[in-house]
């Protein structure tokens, strides 16, 4: 059994970073934002950390292929869905969903959740609103439909792996947490006691190594007070066509042993994004794992 993690047990663990208190303060008046804080300021993160690994692997091979038959290149030149961010985080929805039904839903029970209130205004409602406009601009219906599923379905994946992952740490015995708001406003997938774990599987062309299109968390609190320790888990994943990828177990907790066995951080000053800029906003998210 997991550990319930509230609004408030993030901003005591992570305002000992003055830059986190600044972007927490900066996101709670973002008017962008204003439907946003208060729903994730009332999450508890409950359901979401009870699922053993085999909880996990049984949903994974009943879920439906959430990407349907389209593929990366299909989407590629279609950059205003490829791209598509709204408001609400996918991953903010995917947990309110999870807490909403008792458990981690299926693909086909995401889909049905986002059709009714209250989640229909956070994701399908802007999505189609994305959809019209990107037809409207002359891209193909269909292929535009394609590239939204294969858009969200991506950050379902995404989603999946950062439950699988961490369920295999609790199954070890370890403490693990999470929350909304440190994976989507600090960029903290998980933690362990004092330990901040990014997590990236499978996805090079985004996300492979040191570097990508987002600030990561080591840079977000670099000025913590004390420091965390940051600790990046980059697990391999198979690329068959139609199925849920899950790192194996064995990787799984031979890279948290090593990772946490580092010794400390050496002071160094961290490094940004490829490009040098900080996103337009903290919570603007990039394409997430891809399966091709």
């Amino acid at each position: 059994m997991g550990t319930v993690v509230t609004f408030q047990d993030v901003v005591e663990r992570f305002s000992r970073s003055r830059r986190a208190q600044t972007m927490l303060a900066a996101w709670r008046q973002d008017v962008r934002r204003v439907e946003v804080a208060p729903a994730v300021m009332a999450h508890r993160a409950d359901v979401v950390q009870q699922p053993s690994s085999t909880d996990v692997e049984d949903l994974c091979r009943r879920t439906e292929h959430a990407l349907g038959e389209v593929r990366r290149r299909d989407v590629a030149s279609i950059e205003s869905i490829r791209d598509w961010t709204t408001p609400f985080a996918t991953m903010h929805v995917l947990h309110f969903v999870t807490e909403h039904s008792g458990q981690l839903p299926t693909w086909e029970e995401f889909r049905s959740a986002v059709e009714e209130p209250p989640f229909r205004s956070m994701s399908r409602d802007p999505a189609d609103v994305a959809v019209q406009q990107a037809i409207a601009e002359g891209h193909p219906p269909a292929a535009v439909r394609g590239a939204m599923r294969w858009r969200i379905g991506n950050f379902y994946y995404s989603f999946l792996r950062e439950q699988y992952v961490q369920a295999v740490l609790r199954d070890e015995g370890h403490d693990v947490r999470q929350h909304p708001l440190a994976d989507v406003l600090f960029r903290v997938d998980f933690w362990i006691g004092d330990t901040n774990f990014d997590l990236f599987i499978g996805n090079h062309f985004f996300r492979d190594g040191a570097e990508g299109r987002k600030l990561s968390s080591q840079v977000i609190l670099a000025d913590a007070v004390p420091p965390f320790r940051v600790r990046t888990m980059q697990l391999p994943t198979e690329h068959v066509f139609g199925r849920v990828h899950l790192p194996s177990r064995e990787v799984i907790i031979r890279a948290a042993e090593e990772l946490m066995a580092e010794p400390p951080d050496l002071e160094q000053p961290p490094t940004g994004t490829t490009s040098g800029e900080e996103p337009e906003s903290p919570e603007d998210e990039g394409p997430a794992e891809d399966e091709r």
